[in-house]
């Protein structure tokens, strides 16, 4: 799983995927959650764009007031 936060790739060793289910393998209509670690969120708008290993992508705008 890459994750890139506002246009940088979060190394793997800064994030945690946990299927919500209990689930060992993420499948088709599951949830996975991603706890990303990182020290370069301030106040602002900020961007985040998941990439799976099949190439699948999706992304997200959020503020930190």
């Amino acid at each position: 799983m890459n994750v890139i936060l506002d246009g940088g790739i979060i190394q793997s060793s800064n994030q945690a995927e946990t299927v919500l289910d209990g689930g060992v393998v993420w499948r088709p209509g599951d949830v996975l959650a991603i706890d990303v670690t990182t020290d370069q969120l301030s106040s602002g708008d900020h961007s985040v764009n998941v990439v799976s290993e099949n190439g699948k992508s999706d992304s997200m705008n959020f503020i930190i007031p």
